[in-house]
């Protein structure tokens, strides 16, 4: 069952990647950066907060899978990661039409994104399918980690894939609705 559900996620990975590249590949820097309003996000920076949103994952799952990682006291309480995983997994779900702020650390750039955010984004694709699939042999329903966010908030590592990925699902069709908006306002 956990093999299955590696793959799925590992999959679905792979598909945000090449859909990244074949809807957001070809745009151009000013392209990339272009926004439909002063508070709504550009294709870039929908990308960039996955990003931001992602890497800190990294570490946690480098040391769950070498054995390092330790337990905190707030992962012992054994209510509440499947109360915060269940509410964060409806959070990010991109059926939820709810706009949610995001965390501070996970905020993209008030910067304009460079040119080459769409390729760092399917790179970091790849290690993220990497890092996932090097999870395949454990428990992951069994281990409790902390979000990167928020250092409360505590849910299962099958539940922080499941999130990582429907985020990603949820701001990978943010990022194709401000296209569609750029390229009706901006005729090619």
């Amino acid at each position: 069952m956990n093999a299955d559900f590696i793959q799925d996620l590992t999959a679905t990975v792979a598909r945000i990647e090449q859909t990244a590249r074949e809807e957001f590949g070809a745009l151009d820097v000013d392209q990339l950066n272009w926004s439909p309003g002063e508070d709504r996000w550009s294709v870039g920076h929908c990308l960039d907060h996955l990003m931001k949103a992602n890497a800190p994952y990294f570490p946690i799952f480098e040391n769950v899978e070498n054995g390092t990682k330790q337990t905190t006291m707030w992962e012992r309480l054994p209510l509440l990661p499947r109360l915060w995983g269940s509410f964060l997994l409806k959070s990010v779900s991109p059926d939820n039409k709810r706009k949610i702020p995001a965390p501070k650390v996970f905020m993209p750039s008030s910067e304009p994104v460079p040119p080459n955010t769409v390729e760092s984004f399917c790179t970091q694709q790849n290690e993220l399918s990497a890092q996932i699939n090097s999870l395949k042999d454990l428990k992951i329903e069994n281990i409790i980690i902390t979000s990167p966010a928020l250092k409360f908030v505590t849910y299962t590592l099958r539940n922080a894939l499941e999130i990582i990925v429907t985020h990603e699902q949820r701001h990978l069709n943010q990022a194709k609705n401000v296209l569609a908006e750029m390229n009706q306002t901006i005729p090619k």
